[in-house]
């Protein structure tokens, strides 16, 4: 597969399937700064993430964000003209618990209290098929996790 590169400044992929066997060089992108969360078990199927930053930009990770209790997300800081964008991806599991889904919204709720960003960039794959992002309604329910997602993310 020829992944398309020129006009992308970000660049996020969520279910990687990369592991410790994988290294760096099979990964990596011309001209793009490249971050990893390789999937924890290797006899599970999907995880892991993989975030490209265009190398014209200056781009840290922040991990005090990557280890916050949410299982899968990996976010960075990019120094941009305007100041520092916050740049965050995320996978949430379609069997994802109620603890980890409560993690996810808290992870929100602080990356959005972050001082020093101008701006922030939250991508991934949330799996809440019951979200209608086009009529900006839930049919699971207003007490459901994706009903609180949805909420959260409005906020």
């Amino acid at each position: 597969m020829k992944l398309k590169t020129e006009d992308c400044d970000v660049i996020g992929i969520s279910e990687s399937w990369a592991n410790d066997t994988v290294n760096d060089a099979e990964l990596c992108l011309s001209r793009y700064t490249m971050f990893r969360i390789d999937k924890e078990d290797a006899s599970r199927v999907g995880r892991g993430l993989l975030l490209y930053v265009k190398d014209k930009w200056q781009a840290t990770c922040c991990t005090e964000l990557n280890d916050y209790g949410f299982s899968q997300s990996l976010w960075c800081s990019v120094k941009v003209k305007t100041g520092k964008l916050l740049v965050g991806l995320c996978y949430r599991s379609p069997a994802s618990t109620s603890v980890n889904n409560d993690k996810l919204l808290e992870l929100l709720t602080e990356v959005v209290q972050q001082g020093g960003y101008s701006n922030l960039l939250i991508v991934g794959d949330f799996n809440y098929p019951s979200i209608d992002y086009v009529h900006n309604s839930v049919s699971s329910g207003p007490d459901s996790a994706a009903a609180k997602f949805l909420d959260t993310t409005h906020e």
